[in-house]
């Protein structure tokens, strides 16, 4: 009789518990791809800078977020058509924008990657420009800052630049030889090394240009209600100003990188 009542008194209090999204007003979808140490597949779960973000962000919001899997063009696509709420790992860009309010929360930083045969002493862009013979490999759609953008454009006038589709399959391409250099972001490149998806020898250059950029999430204007909105980046911004954000990123980057991506944001 005593094990009947209590079984009825647990169902009864679960009934009339709030959602564990109770904080907003509905489960909103996250949309995340494979980006090195920042998103990573494990044992059939996702790990990472991302996911450990978005984990922390759902406790304190009290707003559930559901991790989407997607190729990052994909996700890209179905945040700006609205079938994505949030997309964290971004870069701010006018595009979007328009379909997204933007919270900043870190930062990211490209660096050039030389294979061992290609010239010594690049240090600037100046001198991979100077580079005839470097073909450089870059992810199409991948912005890498106002400072480097007229050498990236330079290098495609003269020919010396091949697309990928993503930051996969520049690994590939350069481990199978197909360019000399390729610019990828520290937190993919650290991760692909570690992997082994990169040419064994390989020289990591940190150009004069490349310095540090802004990376935060964006909320869906059209899906997620302005006070589910207001709620999300007054807690993400917390996170940041209590340096929780960058205690995440310090359990997967080098004290030395960790320092290099979040100075510039003080």
């Amino acid at each position: 009789m005593t094990r009947c009542g209590s079984t009825l008194l647990w169902l009864l209090a679960l009934c009339l518990s709030p959602p564990a999204w109770a904080q907003c007003t509905r489960p909103f979808k996250v949309g995340v791809s494979a980006l090195g140490w920042s998103v990573f597949q494990e044992k059939g779960h996702l790990r990472g800078m991302v996911p450990d973000l978005m984990r922390e962000l759902e406790a304190r919001s009290g707003c559930s977020l559901s991790l989407q899997f997607r190729p990052r063009a994909r996700v890209q696509l179905e945040f700006m058509s609205a079938q994505l709420d949030l997309m964290p790992a971004s870069v701010a860009s006018a595009e979007r924008d328009a379909a997204g309010h933007y919270v900043p929360y870190a930062a990211t930083a490209h660096d050039l990657l030389l294979l061992e045969h290609a010239p010594k002493g690049i240090d600037s862009m100046a001198k991979l420009l100077a580079a005839e013979s470097v073909t450089v490999g870059l992810v199409r759609g991948v912005a890498l800052g106002p400072r480097l953008a007229p050498g990236i454009a330079r290098l495609s006038e003269l020919g010396r630049v091949e697309m990928a589709s993503d930051y996969e399959n520049l690994a590939e391409r350069m481990k199978a030889g197909r360019f000399q250099a390729a610019f990828f972001p520290s937190a993919i490149h650290a991760k692909q090394r570690h992997d082994g998806l990169l040419p064994t020898q390989v020289r990591v250059v940190m150009l004069a240009e490349s310095q540090p950029q802004a990376v935060g999430l964006y909320i869906q204007r059209q899906t997620v209600p302005e006070a589910d909105r207001r709620r999300l980046e007054a807690t993400l911004r917390q996170m940041v100003q209590d340096g929780s954000v960058e205690a995440i990123y310090r359990k997967y980057l080098s004290a030395e990188e960790v320092r290099r991506l979040f100075r510039p944001a003080r």
